[in-house]
């Protein structure tokens, strides 16, 4: 009976371990996916915000601000009612006083979120952006990306394209770059149409001097 006995605890004991091993696994598997996810929507903010927004995104996201500037490149709608991060009033603002405005910012943010048909389950809280809770956070910053692809804003990697369930085929003719920013072909396409009208007003005050001076009788019936 004994080395029965210590056979079926060597072997109780050898699945623990590979138990815990598995679990290792697919907890550095999920590590790295959320990473992953992380930078390519650290790039894709930054390419639509014009400047540099850096992981971790929870906490650089934080104030709100950054959050509402993102949606308002997406839809061309300002947000009204957005408490701005200003670095005069920063000192004299309690901490207390910049979380409020952190969570009224990230409101309406989602609240916007929620007028553009976006369900209430794939919207986070202030909560938990304040506690650092990747997957709602990341999970609402697709949602945004979905509403971005279509248009063409911002610069998504294939693998925040397969992330978000997003076909990798389709790609939007038209570029966006920063806040506000016109491409090249959209800044010649203007220059070329103010070009043909100022020609055209020239043209049509020529014509009225030379009907002038010829005593108004240019019209034909």
């Amino acid at each position: 009976m004994y080395p029965y006995k210590k056979g079926r605890k060597a072997v109780r004991v050898w699945n623990t371990f590979d138990r815990n091993d598995i679990d290792r696994v697919v907890r550095n598997a999920r590590e790295e996916n959320l990473k992953e996810v992380e930078e390519g929507l650290s790039k894709w903010i930054s390419s639509v915000l014009d400047f540099r927004v850096s992981p971790p995104l929870c906490l650089r996201l934080a104030s709100g601000n950054e959050l509402c500037m993102l949606l308002e490149a997406v839809t061309g709608k300002p947000i009204l009612g957005v408490h701005k991060n200003d670095e005069k009033r920063k000192g004299a603002r309690t901490r207390a006083r910049r979380s409020i405005e952190s969570q009224e910012n990230v409101t309406l943010f989602c609240r916007e979120l929620k007028t553009l048909g976006i369900p209430g389950h794939a919207l986070m809280t202030p909560q938990q952006l304040e506690n650092m809770e990747r997957d709602p956070v990341f999970g609402c910053l697709l949602e945004v990306l979905r509403l971005a692809h279509p248009k063409g804003i911002g610069e998504i990697s294939e693998g925040l394209l397969t992330v978000a369930k997003l076909p990798k085929g389709y790609t939007p003719q038209k570029k966006y770059i920063g806040r506000g920013k016109k491409t090249k072909d959209e800044k010649l396409a203007e220059a070329q149409s103010s070009l043909m009208k100022k020609k055209s007003e020239v043209d049509d005050s020529t014509n009225t001097e030379a009907v002038l001076r010829g005593g108004g009788g240019g019209f034909a019936f």
